[in-house]
């Protein structure tokens, strides 16, 4: 049997004995066996229970995305196999030439079962650097520079004044991202750099090729130490929290946005109706609703509201709500546009129920403090 051939039934075999698992894992799995030359009847057990590692961490990052990012499996195409594989390719010389000058050699000095003495050796490296460095554990900074940014802080206000800009110094610190078992359970987890030299150039690759390619970190961490080379997505989205102060009193208002960005051109509709459902669940605050239809407004519920600030909400008492039922009447009366402001119903007490419903549907919708705040 030629090498072509025993890896494809090798292929074969450890997918038949997968079926209850992602193939996105298995092909990981499989890939990883290929590449280290572990192809065979007696490696098919091996390669199964690596897929299921795989298929574990994959099920406890989705719950837990990285630093607000999420990714999700589009459904595979020639552009997007085509593009991962590229960029293994190219960046395959890169991660051999940084595992020779941190381990002195081009091979991955693990392999996926020995994550514990993986993380023993990072943890390792941190305690050294935090020794080079003096900072205690669980500090961020030595006495050192902690006096250097004291002296750098007072040039901030004259030099913005000098220039009209705004000044500040933002420290940017490295970090190893990987998951680790811990009681039966994958956990993500990060490894500060500080003055590792190890670390810190561990740290750079990561970052550098997470901005080129969209390889997850964590994944990226994986590849250089245990040569389990990363999955490409083609989508991935951020989720963003803002807030600003509206008052001196301190009011703050808050804002959810989430950001997709797309690693291939070609993206179909059903690629699309995915995404709208990644979407909407990112989107979904803790006590969201989690039915579509209750996570929009319809213009009947905008003018509700229109019509309650106008009255002065927030408010209470018949009386309010009555008032509250006069400017809808008048702002539907004003458009004389049906569909887009209806007429209110018969009575202020069903405006009062209607607006108390209708804070289900605003649960979602960071930015509507007042509205919230209402209800108390």
């Amino acid at each position: 049997m030629t090498d072509a051939e025993s890896i494809r039934v090798f292929r074969e075999s450890v997918r038949g004995k997968s079926g209850h698992l992602s193939p996105a894992a298995v092909k990981r799995a499989v890939d990883w066996h290929v590449r280290q030359h572990r192809v065979g009847r007696r490696f098919e057990a091996e390669a199964v229970e690596l897929a299921g590692q795989f298929d574990a961490q994959a099920e406890a990052m989705s719950q837990t995305p990285s630093k607000g990012r999420a990714s999700t499996e589009l459904t595979n195409t020639p552009v997007s196999e085509y593009t991962g594989s590229e960029w293994v390719r190219v960046f395959t010389p890169r991660i051999e030439a940084e595992r020779k000058q941190v381990w002195g050699t081009p091979s991955a000095p693990w392999v996926p079962g020995e994550g514990e003495k993986a993380l023993a050796w990072l943890l390792a490296e941190e305690e050294r650097g935090r020794e080079v460095l003096g900072i205690p554990e669980g500090e961020f900074q030595n006495a050192e520079s902690a006096e250097i940014r004291a002296r750098v802080a007072e040039m901030y206000e004259p030099l913005s004044r000098a220039t009209g800009c705004d000044v500040s110094l933002h420290l940017r610190g490295r970090y190893i991202e990987l998951i680790h078992e811990a009681g039966g359970k994958w956990w993500p987890m990060q490894v500060e750099a500080f003055g590792s030299a190890a670390l810190s150039r561990l740290g750079r690759v990561c970052d550098e090729i997470h901005e080129v390619t969209g390889f997850l970190t964590r994944d990226v961490t994986a590849w250089l130490m245990f040569d389990v080379t990363p999955e490409f997505h083609r989508a991935d989205f951020e989720t963003r929290y803002a807030h600003a102060v509206t008052d001196r009193d301190g009011g703050v208002v808050h804002a959810t946005t989430v950001t997709v960005t797309f690693r291939t051109p070609d993206v179909t509709l059903d690629d699309l109706r995915q995404v709208r459902e990644v979407v909407e669940r990112l989107w979904e605050g803790r006590d969201a609703p989690t039915e579509t239809k209750d996570r929009r407004l319809t213009w009947r519920d905008n003018t509700l509201l229109r019509a309650w600030r106008e009255a002065g909400g927030p408010g209470s008492g018949s009386e309010f709500w009555d008032g509250v039922r006069h400017r809808w009447r008048e702002l539907a009366v004003a458009d004389s546009d049906p569909e887009r402001t209806p007429l209110p119903p018969a009575s202020g007490e069903s405006c009062r129920r209607y607006f108390y419903r209708l804070q289900k549907k605003l649960a979602a919708m960071h930015h509507m403090e007042e509205v919230d705040n209402a209800k108390a």
